[in-house]
């Protein structure tokens, strides 16, 4: 999708989807879209998320791009006092309709 190089990465607790446009911006999909959407996006989750880009840095053997972002796309719209504490300016939740 515009040409940008997308994959799932190999291995347990990677990201669900990578979208990388060469070392410009790097996008990671997090995909939690059958969680209760009663209940709270939970620390697990944001830990998990926040990790994403340092994995596929390790993979691609550069430097995570500026431009990047990790996306929870959960429909959760409540997040733990604990997971916001947890969280870095990278990592953004959106719902799965968006």
């Amino acid at each position: 999708m515009l040409d940008a190089d997308a994959s799932k990465p190999d291995g347990q607790g990677r990201s669900d989807s990578t979208w990388c446009w060469d070392s410009r911006v790097w996008v990671a999909v997090e995909a939690k879209s059958q969680q209760n959407p009663e209940r709270e996006v939970a620390p697990r989750d944001v830990r998990q998320a926040k990790t994403q880009l340092d994995q596929l840095a390790d993979d691609r053997g550069v430097g995570i791009p500026t431009l990047s972002a990790v996306v929870i796309s959960s429909p959760r719209t409540q997040v733990a006092d604990e997971a916001v504490v947890a969280a870095q300016s990278h990592v953004y939740l959106a719902h799965p309709d968006t």
